[in-house]
């Protein structure tokens, strides 16, 4: 899942324009994993042959190391090299960040990286269709790691606006704060209301307009309905599954004979054949539509 979208602004771009989209990867120009993510960001600040650059937020937070004094780093220098970089190109970034709800828990890695390279773009926004239910905890820390902070900080908001009762936990007679409310509700609404926009708990519950269906037959060209054919008659060699585990990359064998893989290579082939060997870079950035991205566009143009 992609995460991060980050929007150069080299020049006034008209109202209607077709955006060139880039996604991040493990290797550049001989380069891996950060390097390569490193020299990705900074091309594509400082070049003009893109205008936006996806990237995953486990990509960019990358990893704390333990120090000399035994201390595992507050911050990985991944994070602090990204930070420099957005810093330097503060000027040009629009930056989008989806699924925002994983900066809701303060301390994590992913809500690290948002609070450090989130000082810098002209514009940020955050986008998430998970339900933030009765939190205003929650709200404002995720507010709060992409720079809005009317109320202070994360400690400020817990002492002014939060109710907390203490509860013991174990046999020890240990005890833990936790919420059970909030106070100042209505100035928190007042404060946030300018930087927040989405339907209100009423609007959420309002009946969903009635679902219409139409369907668009489309005709597979050429090389899709060769590829289809082959398939099942074993003609076809499948380029094996890449997968990373613990920051290592490993690759398994597609086995043709099985029928979820042959369901799975028949979908790739109807959207668009080179979505089956995402490795190699001359055919998978083709230029060429698949007809049912060609029917999608005069869709969107209205056609």
């Amino acid at each position: 899942t992609t995460e991060i979208y980050t929007l150069s602004l080299h020049d006034a771009l008209p109202i209607y324009t077709t955006l060139r989209a880039r996604v991040m990867t493990d290797t550049y120009r001989g380069l891996k994993t950060s390097e390569a993510r490193y020299q990705q960001m900074i091309h594509f600040f400082e070049g003009d042959d893109c205008d936006i650059l996806i990237a995953k937020y486990d990509s960019l937070k990358g990893h704390r190391k333990m120090g000399e004094d035994g201390k595992r780093e507050k911050v990985s220098e991944e994070v602090r090299t990204f930070k420099q970089i957005f810093k330097e190109h503060r000027e040009k970034i629009v930056l989008t960040l989806d699924e925002c709800h994983k900066f809701k828990t303060t301390g994590t890695q992913t809500r690290q990286l948002i609070v450090n390279i989130c000082r810098f773009p002209e514009r940020v926004w955050a986008l998430t269709a998970t339900a933030i239910k009765n939190s205003l905890e929650e709200f404002y820390a995720i507010a709060t790691a992409v720079g809005i902070a009317p109320l202070g900080t994360m400690s400020e908001f817990r002492d002014e606006y939060c109710i907390w009762r203490e509860q013991i936990v174990n046999r020890r007679g240990f005890k833990r704060r936790f919420i059970v409310g909030y106070q100042n509700v209505a100035f928190f609404k007042e404060q946030l209301r300018p930087f927040f926009l989405g339907r209100s708990q009423r609007q959420v519950h309002e009946p969903l307009p009635i679902l219409s269906t139409v369907y668009h037959p489309i005709d597979l060209d050429a090389k899709q309905a060769k590829i289809l054919t082959e398939l099942p008659l074993g003609l076809v060699e499948l380029p094996p599954i890449l997968f990373k585990v613990a920051g290592e990359m490993f690759s398994k064998d597609r086995d043709p004979d099985n029928e979820m893989t042959q369901l799975s290579v028949q979908q790739l082939v109807a959207n668009h054949w080179a979505l089956l060997d995402r490795n190699t870079e001359s055919t998978f950035h083709t230029t060429k539509l698949s007809p049912k991205e060609d029917a999608l566009l005069e869709m969107l143009d209205g056609e």
